[in-house]
């Protein structure tokens, strides 16, 4: 006869969940240079471990030619949540922007090509449909979040085009959508350009650790601002700002 021990043992190790996080550089894990992926930093408010797979560097597609979503894919077991968040990369097309850039467009089925390589190459929504349709497959929980902005006082470009795509992207493959992007400029906006500017050292992209824990902070906020986000139940640090949600 089990003991009750033994049974919540077994009960813990059938929900135990990890998330596992696809993206570039403002995600990625910190190499040891003054700047910092907000991955590095999200693993404090939740209550199960965090896989940081994002490459600094990457796109959706090159993540996809390297097979790093393939690894993410063989890697996670039901219920294992999995954020993917890219766009920063996938600007200028494959002629723009060799082995990263993808086609314009929203199609699921056009391609083009990189000239300085002859690769066939698709467009965002394929290989975020592909990577998420797999992953929904072996029965994983699935967040498309939207890219992360730059610095909004040095950088006056406005919003990406990835960003609607990001969440078109959930839509159209029914998994839940966190707006990273204007989550984390409505905090920007909150603290101000000095103290902003000093959350980017190298650049108007990539945050310093302090950058990195606002920026994660704002998607936990997303999180909460979800009922039915799959992540929510693991947020064990619920003290996170913005506090509203958008």
């Amino acid at each position: 006869m089990f003991s009750l021990a033994v049974v919540a043992l077994f009960v813990s190790a059938v929900n135990a969940a990890t998330l596992f996080l696809a993206g570039d550089s403002t995600t990625a894990p910190d190499t040891g240079t003054a700047v910092a992926g907000w991955g590095t930093q999200i693993g404090k408010f939740l209550s199960i471990p965090v896989s940081n797979q994002a490459i600094p560097g990457l796109s959706s597609r090159s993540f996809t030619d390297q097979g790093r979503f393939n690894t993410i894919i063989n890697s996670v077991k039901p219920n294992d949540i999995v954020i993917i968040e890219f766009g920063h990369n996938e600007g200028g097309g494959p002629a723009g922007n060799p082995q990263q850039g993808v086609c314009p467009g929203t199609s699921l089925t056009a391609t083009c090509i990189d000239p300085a390589t002859g690769q066939t190459v698709f467009t965002f929504f394929k290989y975020m449909e592909d990577a998420v349709n797999s992953l929904k497959a072996k029965g994983a929980k699935v967040i498309v979040s939207s890219q992360t902005p730059n610095d909004p006082f040095r950088d006056t470009s406005g919003t990406p085009i990835f960003v609607g795509f990001a969440q078109q992207v959930a839509q159209q493959t029914g998994v839940t959508f966190v707006d990273h992007f204007n989550l984390v400029l409505e905090r920007y906006r909150q603290l101000g350009a000095t103290t902003v500017n000093g959350f980017f050292p190298m650049d108007n992209i990539h945050t310093n650790s302090a950058g990195a824990d606002v920026v994660a902070q704002a998607l936990v906020r997303g999180v909460l601002c979800d009922s039915t986000n799959p992540l929510r139940s693991f947020v064990s640090n619920t003290n996170v700002q913005p506090t509203g949600c958008v």
